[in-house]
């Protein structure tokens, strides 16, 4: 069992003395009076409440005193040993259920704390959540008597329900779900660069750059004389280049072209 402080110990046994004798001898009134005058109804002023809980102290651990500082402010501001508000036991007690014991409360306490709080599991009912369609971990109620949906009987996959959906309890974020993480889908693949225009554009470019190169060296040289016969841009490789670059910008040959 973990250390507790000195003070605090002390204000538990005598707090819980107290309790049992007032429940013995004033069972039908005055039993909130009884606890004071025995001494189990006084409380540390908040201000000298993490002194009382031991708070960095040798041999405390963190989350004993950290347990401690937040139930014993609510001791405090709950004072449930008022003699006028206590007079039989049951208001005692209900007043720690409601007031200092509140489950409403209890899993974001559970949270905040970051370990398990051993009176939520006693005294609270689980939450209940799932990944839902929406891809988002959502809390399930119990389904009621006409309820045929969106609840955990009917949701959940047994044992909790007879549903499809892996249920996780206490977690609102659904990370101890193995099978369904209730991620965000991905997001989708860049789309690729358009590469085939350009492609187009530069066979364009390299067949016209061999026409004219072709079309210039069959032109009849200066001077007397005829001019030189068909150069190496009119011979069948430019005039396949040729037909090549037509056909993309959708000029027809025929046969007698060719």
């Amino acid at each position: 069992m973990a250390d507790v402080s000195q003070d605090c110990a002390t204000w538990t046994i005598t707090q819980l003395r107290c309790v049992q004798v007032c429940h013995n001898s004033n069972r039908l009134q005055g039993f909130g009076q009884c606890v004071v005058d025995c001494g189990g109804g006084t409380y540390p002023e908040e201000e000298n409440v993490p002194a009382f809980c031991g708070v960095g102290m040798p041999g405390i651990a963190m989350n004993v005193s950290d347990f401690c500082v937040h139930t014993m402010k609510k001791q405090v501001q709950c004072n449930c040993t008022q003699p006028d508000e206590t007079p039989k036991p049951e208001e005692f007690l209900d007043c720690l259920n409601v007031c200092v014991y509140d489950c409403k409360i209890a899993l974001q306490l559970q949270l905040d704390m970051g370990f398990p709080i051993d009176w939520k599991g006693r005294k609270c009912p689980r939450d209940i959540f799932a990944c839902t369609g929406n891809e988002t971990c959502t809390k399930l109620p119990p389904c009621g008597p006409w309820d045929t949906e969106g609840c955990v009987e009917m949701e959940c996959e047994p044992p909790a329900g007879r549903g499809r959906l892996s249920c996780i309890a206490d977690d609102p974020i659904c990370s101890g779900n193995t099978t369904h993480m209730c991620l965000l889908p991905p997001p989708p693949p860049p789309i690729p660069p358009n590469t085939t225009n350009a492609t187009l554009e530069a066979d364009e470019a390299a067949d016209e750059a061999v026409t004219e190169e072709g079309d210039g060296a069959g032109k009849p040289g200066p001077g007397p004389g005829p001019g030189p016969g068909p150069g190496p841009g009119q011979g069948p490789a430019a005039l396949f280049q040729r037909m090549v670059r037509d056909l993309r910008k959708g000029v027809k040959w025929s046969s007698v072209a060719m």
